[in-house]
């Protein structure tokens, strides 16, 4: 097929019509591509946020536990600090805390298997 076939009619005239058809062809499979294009560019940008945002989650979320662990550990350290500090102030008012009487019953229980205590 010459150039001429493609351009001119059987009149010999330019075939503008077909040249038109041939364009808008060719512009729509281009506009097509681009469209392809920009829908991979698309996708891939959207799984790239997904998978940052999951990652910053599971930072957040083990921040947060990390966080609610230390937290727990310092209330049970206060709670055992100040329980101490009111069983020495009421020891030093000679009542016993439930540790003592434990100590006390223990050496009780000693001092009976060594057959040393007053009967």
């Amino acid at each position: 097929m010459s150039d001429k076939n493609i351009f001119d009619t059987k009149d010999g005239y330019i075939d503008l019509k077909g040249m038109q058809e041939r364009v808008d062809k060719k512009n729509a499979e281009q506009a097509e591509q681009v469209r392809k294009n920009w829908e991979s560019i698309r996708v891939k940008a959207e799984k790239k946020r997904r998978d940052s945002t999951q990652l910053f989650m599971k930072a957040l979320k083990s921040e947060r536990e990390e966080n609610e662990k230390k937290r727990a550990i310092e209330i049970e350290a206060e709670k055992e600090k100040a329980i101490a500090e009111v069983e020495a102030k009421y020891e030093s008012k000679g009542v016993k805390s439930e540790h003592t009487k434990q100590m006390d019953n223990a050496y009780r229980s000693l001092l009976d298997g060594l057959g040393l205590t007053k009967k």
